[in-house]
């Protein structure tokens, strides 16, 4: 039945990638990322254990809601033809902010490799210590999340920023990322960049293959750099493959049958984590659910899918119920940025590679802090800033949002 399952979704996914002629839709994305990964684990040779029957239910409650209200939101009567010709370019915002990026950037890159002691096992450790960071590590991780927009905004426009200024953005964000062992930065950069040449019609074939080949490439170099548990075996990569893209499943399986469970805390913390955070700066003493850890599956995985906290809040009916909601939010990001809204094309550049890998974690809500900070970025860059008075009388500046 999970067979079935995996096949009739792949098969739904390429009806609505027809339908909506784009493979970037979020309904084909979701679709075909779930079908392909449970259709993988179900015929490929690996050590996983087998699913149980009642991971089918909690499937199905989320990828197929999900395809058909992202769909439906998004649809419209005339396929909508898009174009970047009339996105906005400030090239007085970006000119000013380019060199100190620039600079903040190779800072970074240099404290790293200078905090830590030399890069390999003293870096790795060093990235790990996330609360012994210096406060200027801080704060200049904090800017590199707006380098991430401004490269992509950069890469938009890049017949006016020019190839140079945006290779040399993009070797800067690889390189961090690099450092930091980020496997889902680079993720992100990757899928967006991809996304962005795909709108601007300048991806092709051979640039999508040689893309894929060094994104491969540094995956593997980071493997090794953060001396993963099966780095160091002859089959390394392979168990890679079973760590990072296979394994949850299993876990989120152990879960649904409680053959693992999570610490319990708030109700609802696991599904908005970001909500309590907030409410516990306000003073309230809220505590939160997390996952069980890292747990034999039988490899180790400490991953349980994108699904894990809706499903550990409200159980099945959550699943179902957010899986409607995500799909509404992402069906109306897509229908926008297709539209020609510049915010929520570099804002769905930034996130659309959270959708390929829901079958692995989640990296839209529990990271909702930064994607909030990337949707102010985008409304920055795509309207610009200035500060001037209030009014003749008032000596106080107000920020302003100008086309």
């Amino acid at each position: 039945m999970l067979l079935i399952c995996a096949i009739l979704t792949i098969f739904f996914a390429l009806i609505l990638k027809y339908l909506t002629r784009s493979f970037f839709h979020p309904s084909v994305i979701v679709g075909l990322a779930w079908g392909i990964t449970l259709l993988l684990y179900l015929v490929v040779e690996h050590p996983l254990w087998r699913l149980s029957p009642e991971f089918l239910n909690v499937f199905t409650f989320w990828v197929i809601p999900f395809m058909v209200v992202s769909y439906t939101v998004s649809y419209h009567p005339n396929h909508i033809a898009y174009s970047t010709n009339n996105l906005s370019y400030n090239s007085k915002l970006f000119n000013i902010l380019f060199p100190y990026v620039v600079i903040l950037s190779i800072l970074l890159i240099v404290l790293l490799i200078h905090y830590s002691g030399g890069v390999g096992e003293n870096l790795r450790t060093f990235m790990l210590e996330k609360n012994k960071y210096p406060l200027i590590i801080r704060i200049l991780i904090a800017i590199n999340t707006f380098t991430i927009i401004y490269s992509l905004y950069a890469l938009l426009h890049y017949d006016k920023v020019g190839k140079k200024r945006v290779i040399l953005l993009i070797t800067l964000l690889i390189l961090i990322s690099f450092l930091k062992s980020a496997k889902g930065a680079i993720f992100r950069i990757f899928i967006g960049i991809v996304f962005i040449l795909y709108r601007r019609q300048s991806i092709n074939k051979s640039k999508l293959i040689l893309s894929t080949i060094i994104l491969v490439i540094l995956l593997i170099l980071v493997t090794v750099f953060r001396n993963d548990s099966t780095a160091q075996q002859d089959d390394a990569f392979i168990k890679y493959l079973y760590i990072y893209i296979l394994s949850p499943i299993t876990a989120l399986d152990l879960l649904i049958n409680q053959e693992v469970n999570p610490i319990i805390g708030t109700n609802g913390s696991a599904s908005f984590p970001f909500l309590f955070t907030v409410l516990n700066i306000f003073g309230l003493d809220y505590t939160f659910t997390e996952n069980p850890g890292w747990v034999t599956v039988p490899v180790f995985t400490n991953a349980y899918t994108a699904i894990w906290g809706f499903y550990s809040d409200f159980n099945w009916v959550g699943v179902f119920i957010f899986s409607i909601i995500m799909g509404w939010v992402w069906g109306i990001v897509y229908r926008l940025q297709q539209a020609g809204n510049q915010i929520a094309l570099l804002f769905y550049s930034a996130t659309c590679f959270s959708l390929i890998f829901q079958a692995f974690g989640d990296f839209f809500i529990e990271s909702f802090s930064i994607d909030i900070q990337m949707l102010i970025y985008c409304i920055i860059l795509s309207n610009g800033v200035k500060i001037s008075p209030t009014n003749k009388n008032s000596n106080f500046p107000q920020l302003k949002i100008f086309k």
